[in-house]
């Protein structure tokens, strides 16, 4: 029970015991007052009626009339007159006219009119004594309507007093309110400062106390995220260009090209400037010409989705473009070629000496970083042999990649005909080898018999805008007949980017946590891709108000780090972070060190995927990362 209904219990039962205390004292004394009226009234009618009677000498009849008008004009229970030996000379008595007060009222008051008695006189001589007896029917009606008024008044004041009471609690517990929103803030990893101090002196100790507190874990997450930027600049950024280095295309390669954006098919150009001599040139002219051209390759391939731009080394640059046909991009290569050469004229640079020579070629096979380079200075080699500023190889290879309409009749089809499997990976704890999630995996089936991995059939199915119709599909299927294995447990499902970014997709799912979450035997966790998240916050916000509406956590997936600022996910509190196990092992340990910090400020975890071996395994462990996803069965 919360202190403020505590505080309120008590007082209020305190002020129901004052009001029925202060109920009773009144009703108590008006009852007195009653009998008192009543004693007084008889006895007012004794006196002077003995004295009519005195004037009667004796006459019984006289003495009778007397006291039958006395009677009936008056309300009186009796009238009785008897001499000096007791023997009754006349008596009058009636039945009680009847009450408006109910008979529970009368059992509490049980009220009895008191008999008043005066000596009769002639002359000298007591010729009897009368006793009056007022009818106390009137004042039980009298005191039943004072009863009545009385709780009406009192709980008018205690209704008031109730109100009242609220108001005032509301005004001086508000600030605890505060304090516990705050406190829970903390328990969730989320930095809270409270602005408005109170003015009661427990509370303002205590609420600068938690924000002194919340100011350390924040800065704590400030720092992390600053010192990952510092070293992300000092080790993935050409100083010069400003863009990706050789090593960020080295460490990260494995960890890009699983991401669901990123398909392995492709188009690869590689830029080269020949003739290049410092002392010719002059240093200046060059990095002016690096620099120029490094801004012409950002901006004409600005259109391509999701596209690599790597600077290999001094002359060398290196595009990936995924899920784009060589001949989409010829044109693109082309303008790139001419923007170079108008930069070395305006240089003033010997372009006859100097010049820029593009190769590209369409990559249909998922290939190592190394046989990506060799087959792209192959292309290199043939451009220059034949004198060409632009080369395009086209192999008979790419024939392997689907175009779109080719896609689309296949996602159609897969959507039409539930042609969906589901792939469940364990994610187990290397400390105890238990499990700890299942990932789930979605597989594509084709009517040949051919399977598509999510990371596979993703890529082209975002280029032609059917991911929201996929995961509606997908996530139905999980629903209406999710895998029993899954009861009791907790299983995480991705969601791509493309879909994210759909309207009708948070509709969607809304719809279906609606319907399906009340019965769900399993807890779920949804998977958002890094990159998302970081270039749509508002967006992700939303839907991470509307998981957690539904009992649902949010958690990224596709990390490699290379965001300049991870402010994100202080705002996001993901459950965990994954990105493939190659990322991880390539970065140093003072790296993946402020990674950890910066994750445990804001109580999230790291997964490994991609784990097939016990020695990547050893070596996660090593680093400090435990949580690792293998592969999986088909179920």
């Amino acid at each position: 029970m919360t202190l403020f209904r505590q505080t309120a219990t008590v007082l209020t039962l305190l002020m129901i015991a004052i009001v029925i205390t202060v109920l009773v004292l009144n009703f108590t004394s008006a009852n007195k007052a009653a009998e008192d009226e009543l004693y007084q009234d008889a006895k007012n009618t004794a006196t002077s009626l003995s004295l009519s009677l005195a004037s009667t000498e004796g006459d019984t009849t006289m003495m009778k009339t007397m006291i039958e008008a006395n009677f009936d004009s008056g309300r009186y229970q009796q009238i009785h007159l008897i001499d000096v030996d007791s023997n009754t000379i006349y008596k009058q008595s009636l039945i009680s006219a009847g009450t408006t007060a109910p008979a529970w009222f009368l059992s509490l008051i049980n009220i009895e009119a008191p008999v008043a008695s005066s000596n009769v006189f002639t002359g000298w001589k007591q010729i009897g004594i009368l006793k009056v007896q007022s009818d106390s029917s009137r004042v039980q009606s009298r005191l039943y309507e004072i009863f009545k008024n009385l709780l009406i008044s009192f709980a008018f004041i205690m209704a008031f007093g109730f109100v009242t009471l609220y108001v005032l609690f509301l005004i001086v517990l508000q600030p605890l309110g505060k304090i516990r929103e705050q406190a829970e803030s903390i328990i969730n990893n989320e930095f809270i400062i409270q602005e408005k101090i109170p003015r009661t002196s427990e509370f303002r100790e205590l609420v600068m106390a938690i924000n002194q507190m919340v100011l350390r874990l924040k800065n704590i997450f400030i720092e992390a995220n600053r010192e990952m930027q510092r070293q992300k600049a000092l080790a993935y950024l050409d100083p010069m260009t400003q863009i990706k280095n050789r090593k960020f295309l080295i460490e990260n390669f494995a960890g890009y090209f699983t991401k669901e954006t990123n398909s392995y098919e492709g188009t690869v150009l590689l830029l080269e400037f020949n003739g290049v001599d410092v002392l010719q040139i002059g240093y200046k002219a060059l990095q002016t010409l690096f620099v120029k051209t490094a801004a012409i390759l950002t901006q004409k391939t600005s259109v391509f989705e999701n596209s690599l731009l790597v600077r290999l080394n001094e002359t060398e640059f290196f595009l990936f473009l995924p899920g784009i046909l060589g001949e989409d991009t010829l044109e693109t290569a082309y303008e790139i070629s001419d923007a170079v050469e108008k930069e070395i004229a305006a240089l003033n640079i010997d372009k006859k000496q100097t010049y820029s020579v593009i190769g590209l070629y369409e990559n249909s096979n998922k290939s190592t970083l190394s046989e990506l380079l060799m087959r792209a200075d192959s292309v290199l080699a043939v451009a220059k042999f034949e004198y060409k500023s632009v080369y395009f190889n086209q192999s008979d290879s790419s024939s392997k990649i689907l175009g779109k309409d080719a896609w689309r009749g296949v996602i159609n089809r897969a959507i039409e005909e539930s042609a969906f499997e589901f792939k469940l990976l364990d994610v187990r704890d290397s400390r105890n080898g238990t499990r700890r999630y299942y990932a789930l995996d979605v597989v594509l089936k084709t009517e040949d018999g051919t399977s598509y991995s999510y990371d596979h059939f993703i890529p082209p199915t975002a280029q032609i805008g059917l991911c929201s119709r996929i995961h509606h599909k997908t996530i139905q299927m999980l629903f209406e007949n999710p895998p029993s294995v899954l009861k009791g447990n907790t299983c995480s499902f991705k969601v791509s980017m493309n879909s994210l970014e759909q309207q009708e997709m948070y509709e969607e799912l809304v719809s279906f946590f609606e319907k399906y979450m009340t019965h769900l035997t399993f807890k779920m966790i949804i998977e958002i891709p890094d990159r998302v998240a970081a270039k749509n916050l508002t967006k992700i916000v939303q839907y991470k108000k509307m998981f957690n509406g539904f009992g649902i956590d949010i958690a990224l997936y596709d990390f490699i780090g290379e965001n300049e600022d991870h402010n994100y996910l202080e705002k996001l509190h993901p459950v965990y972070i994954k990105g493939d196990v190659d990322y991880f092992l390539s970065q140093s340990d003072q790296s993946l060190s402020t990674l950890k910090l910066l994750t445990e400020s804001i109580g999230s975890t790291i997964i490994a995927s991609n784990v097939t071996s016990d020695a990547a395994v050893q070596k996660l462990s090593e680093k400090g990362i435990f949580l690792t996803v293998g592969e999986g069965q088909s179920i």
